[in-house]
Parts: C-alpha cells; sequence; structure tokens
C-alpha cells in the first residue's frame, strides 16, 4: 500500500488529545477508579453470579464460568496496567458488575412470583424460590407447594398443574 491510498489519520490523533469539553465526559472523569482489589472482587463476583444462576439449567457451563472466572479477571487486570483506556473500560465493565447485582437481586424475588403465577414455568419458581425451611418453619405444606409449582400428582392421583394461561391473583 502506498502512502497515497492510505487515509489522512492526522486529524484523528490530534483530535484525541484535544480536552474533552463534553459535560457528562467531565462528570465521569471525577470518578475514581477501582482499586485492583474492588476490580478484581467485581469481576470475579460477576462470573460467579452468571455461573451459579446458570447451574440449575446447565451445569457445566455454570461450573466453568464460577471455576475459570478467576482466569478471566486476572488476564483483565493485567490487560489494564498496559493501557489507560483499556483500564478505564475494564473499570466501566466492573461497575456495570455492580449493577448486574442489583438486578439478580430483584431476579431472585420476581422470578418465583412470575412462576407461581404461571408466567414463567413453575420448577424455576421451585428452583429460585423462598426457602423451603423456613417455609416449614411457618407451617407450610412444602412437599403441596412443590407439587402445585410443577405439576406433580398427589398419591391420589390429583394433578396439581399451574395453568400458563390463568393468571392467579
Amino acid at each position: 500500500m502506498t502512502t497515497e491510498a492510505m487515509p489522512d489519520v492526522k486529524g484523528l490523533v490530534e483530535e484525541d488529545t484535544k480536552p474533552n469539553t463534553n459535560k457528562r465526559a467531565k462528570n465521569s472523569e471525577t470518578v475514581k477508579p477501582l482499586t485492583e482489589k474492588q476490580l478484581r472482587e467485581n469481576l470475579d463476583g460477576t462470573f460467579v453470579g452468571i455461573g451459579g444462576a446458570l447451574i440449575p439449567f446447565d451445569p457445566w457451563c455454570g461450573a466453568v464460568l464460577v471455576t475459570k472466572g478467576p482466569e478471566v479477571t486476572d488476564a483483565l487486570i493485567e490487560l489494564g496496567k498496559t493501557n489507560p483506556r483499556v483500564k478505564k473500560a475494564i473499570d466501566n465493565f466492573a461497575r456495570g458488575s455492580i449493577w448486574s447485582a442489583v438486578f439478580g437481586a430483584a431476579g431472585a424475588v420476581l422470578i418465583p412470583i412470575l412462576a407461581h403465577h404461571g408466567i414463567l414455568p413453575g420448577r424455576l419458581g421451585v428452583m429460585f424460590g423462598p426457602d423451603l425451611e423456613q417455609l416449614q418453619q411457618l407451617g407450610v405444606d412444602t412437599d403441596q407447594l412443590i407439587r402445585d409449582m410443577v405439576g406433580i400428582q398427589d398419591d391420589d392421583g390429583t394433578t396439581h398443574e399451574h395453568d400458563n394461561n390463568e393468571q392467579s391473583i
């Protein structure tokens, strides 16, 4: 390729070195970068959280994320040391991981409720539902509850099946 055929990148390089006057960018620059310990905790937590949520559906893939995630975290942290922009991108991803924990916690409440009302499959309600021991201490017939959620027959042959088209209130 001759130099005549190469695109002019001079303007791009000069533009990249100019101070950013974007108000949003100025505000984001005041946020302190995460420490290496915080990055590690947030990134590892992301892999463990996603892997743990995946295990009931795909135990192999969930276990891979949980057990191998720390290796990816190590690699990302090392990569971040090579370039400030890369570090900032990893930092932003790790901050997003904090939000994923919030959405995960909300999902832990919504999934069993939606399953109970037939919007999601009943087995999800059982997997993500309340602690059965706590319910038993409250006097709830947990065996019946599980039969109702997943559509299992009683000893007398009565099937308890939640109709996904019918929303109970």
